[in-house]
Parts: C-alpha cells; sequence; structure tokens
C-alpha cells in the first residue's frame, strides 16, 4: 500500500484552491456571458435557459467533492494539516466555499422564464461574485 504523505495532502489542497478559484471565475465569466446572450436574445429562450442551469449544476457538484471530503473525518483531518502546512485554515476554504454555494444555488433557483430574468439572475451574481485576485489582468 501506498503510504499517505504531506504529498497528498499538498495535492488535495492545490486541487482545492484550482476548483474554488475556477469556481469563482466560471461563475463570474458565465454570468457576463449568459448575460449578453440574453441581451442579444441568442440563442433561443430554452436553449439559454438549459445553459444556465446546467452551469449551476455543474457548480453545485463541483462544490460537493469538497462538502464530501469534510464529511469523512480521516480526510478532513488530513486536509486540516495540509492546510496548516501553507498557512491556512479550513475556514479559508469553507468561507469561500460557502458564498460559492450561495451564488450557485440562488442561480439555479432563480427565476429563467425569460431573457429579462436571466439578466437579473446575472446581474445578481456579477454583483456578487468578484473577480479572484491575480497578479495579471484576467
Amino acid at each position: 500500500m501506498i503510504p499517505l504523505t504531506n504529498l497528498h495532502a499538498g495535492r488535495v489542497v492545490d486541487q482545492i484552491k484550482q476548483n474554488l478559484i475556477g469556481i469563482q471565475n466560471d461563475l463570474r465569466r458565465n454570468a457576463m456571458t449568459h448575460k449578453t446572450m440574453a441581451l442579444e436574445q441568442s440563442p433561443t429562450l430554452s436553449t439559454l435557459q438549459t445553459f444556465v442551469l446546467d452551469c449551476a449544476n455543474q457548480y453545485l457538484r463541483r462544490l460537493q467533492w469538497l462538502i464530501d471530503l469534510r464529511a469523512n473525518v480521516s480526510r478532513r483531518t488530513r486536509l486540516q494539516e495540509g492546510l496548516s502546512r501553507i498557512g491556512l485554515t479550513e475556514a479559508d476554504v469553507a468561507d469561500v466555499a460557502t458564498a460559492l454555494r450561495q451564488a450557485a444555488i440562488a442561480l439555479r433557483d432563480a427565476p429563467r422564464g425569460t431573457y429579462d430574468e436571466i439578466i437579473s439572475a446575472c446581474d445578481s451574481v456579477i454583483a456578487f461574485v468578484d473577480a479572484p485576485e491575480s497578479l495579471w489582468p484576467e
């Protein structure tokens, strides 16, 4: 059996960082794209409704990976140890994940019956989800 070491804990921490920052980027960028589509009324309303719902469901699926990891006592302990090695706490992860989950649920549950409702839902996401900090312009 391969032993679980700091190498593995570091990998999981890196995956969590990439996933959370990726969801933050995706939420914001897709909301801007979907808003543009709604303003142009292209594609069809039913297609755009599907795009928005599919995105929201994928954000929630990706967040569920972290929820499941934290629900497993031994994996959560290794996560906490891996985070502490790089000066982070579980709250650093949970705070971001909770806010992203809130945004994804709001998007999933938002009315999408018209282009205007999609625009409103996208505006809410854009207002709530800032672009993550970056060294270079994105």
